[in-house]
């Protein structure tokens, strides 16, 4: 249990602390939020910035993801964040256009819900991606391993006796590239399994 203030000076003193507290709370805050729409705004999601009409007289303004149909992802619902206007540097928006979408009154639960949303979207999407590559990679070396097979059996059936001791060098070639596409193919289950959970 926390000790009651005795004095006024005292009772000032942990109101000072606590918004001190809660500004650095926000300020760690909007650096994730100015990373995260960078990040998204690198992706072709539409990003950017607004003053905050409705309480025009106070120091914020507001960063957007903006509603949008986007070609990979869908459809994006707003979300939107009050940041002070110190925190409002060129490093941080020089990036950031200006935008004119009206707030769609969503809430913080809605706001994060579509976070949330979004983000297993672009997950899902870049795993879609990186499948196609395990899938071209498993289809390459599947390719290989049947070359160096089929130039084994050839030669030893036509090859000289040269080419008969290297047989055994291209059955080698042939089972470690079948290891590579085993590795492959279990890599690619272990990340489908990691999307699912």
């Amino acid at each position: 249990m926390t000790d009651q203030p005795n004095t006024v000076k005292e009772i000032r003193q942990r109101k000072e602390n606590a918004e001190e507290e809660r500004d650095k709370a926000y300020k760690e805050r909007n650096q994730l939020v100015f990373n995260k729409l960078r990040y998204y705004d690198k992706l072709g999601i539409q990003v950017g910035w607004k003053i905050d009409v409705q309480n025009a007289e106070s120091s914020y303004n507001i960063i957007y993801v903006l509603e949008q149909e986007h070609s990979f992802f869908g459809h994006i619902g707003q979300m939107g964040w009050h940041v002070h206007e110190d925190e409002l540097d060129p490093e941080n928006v020089d990036w950031l256009n200006p935008i004119n979408q009206e707030y769609d009154g969503h809430s913080d639960v809605q706001k994060y819900n579509r976070l949330r949303k979004l983000d297993r979207k672009i997950m899902n999407t870049t795993y879609l991606m990186s499948e196609t590559h395990l899938i071209n990679a498993v289809s390459e070396l599947a390719g290989a391993r049947g070359e160096v097979e089929g130039i084994a059996r050839a030669k030893q059936t036509f090859g000289n006796e040269e080419d008969q001791s290297n047989v055994e060098g291209l059955k080698t070639i042939a089972k470690n590239i079948g290891k590579q596409v085993e590795n492959l193919v279990d890599l690619q289950s272990r990340q489908y399994r990691r999307i699912e959970e």
